[in-house]
């Protein structure tokens, strides 16, 4: 259940996620908000005032409370179609690609990485030789980056029919889940970082 806040807690937060994470303040909903505070108060164990006061300067705690706000759900090849555009645009002008000047794709932000993977399996299975792919996958979340850089998922994260396109550079696991192999670990980078 959530509780009630008063305005300036609200406008505090609101304004916090937006200059340190640049989330849009137009769609931050007054329950939202109220949750991510909530949450936050309880893993405290704080009232509203005191926490409010040290949010200004307790970098750790504005780091969780952006955390807390962040979307993390993703899964491998999510909207189908970008990934069938990149194949044939792959298939058409980057087959001929070298070391020397790889194909540079940005993923941001990333989550927990099934995109940047994702990107990576298409140019592969595109015909493109693992050393001219530079994916350079990117998230505010440092607890997503460090679970992207696992390559490690379960059968959720591979709920898309295009994920069978992952099978070739993956090893699968008990349970159904995969981890990415070393050809894909290749192409792949990511590191914590606010585009801001």
């Amino acid at each position: 259940m959530t509780a009630s806040h008063d305005a300036e807690v609200l406008g505090t937060v609101r304004t916090l996620l937006h200059d340190t994470a640049g989330l849009d303040a137009q769609v931050m909903t007054e329950s939202w908000l109220g949750s991510i505070i909530d949450h936050r108060l309880r893993q405290r164990g704080m009232d509203c005032a005191p926490w409010l006061a040290s949010l200004g300067t307790d970098r750790a705690e504005q780091a969780a409370l952006v955390e807390r706000a962040l979307v993390h759900e993703t899964w491998f090849f999510r909207d189908v179609t970008p990934f069938d555009h990149l194949i044939d645009l792959a298939r058409k002008h980057w087959l001929r690609r070298s070391a020397a000047n790889p194909v540079r794709i940005l993923s941001a932000p990333c989550a927990s990485g099934e995109e940047a993977w994702s990107i990576a399996a298409a140019l592969l299975a595109a015909g493109m030789a693992p050393g001219t792919i530079a994916v350079e996958a990117i998230d505010l979340s440092g607890t997503m980056v460090q679970t992207a850089r696992t390559g490690v998922y379960g059968p959720r994260s591979q709920r898309n029919h295009h994920a069978a396109m992952l099978k070739p550079y993956t090893e699968c696991l008990p349970g159904g889940g995969v981890r990415m192999g070393p050809l894909i670990r290749g192409c792949v980078d990511f590191a914590p970082m606010n585009l801001l």
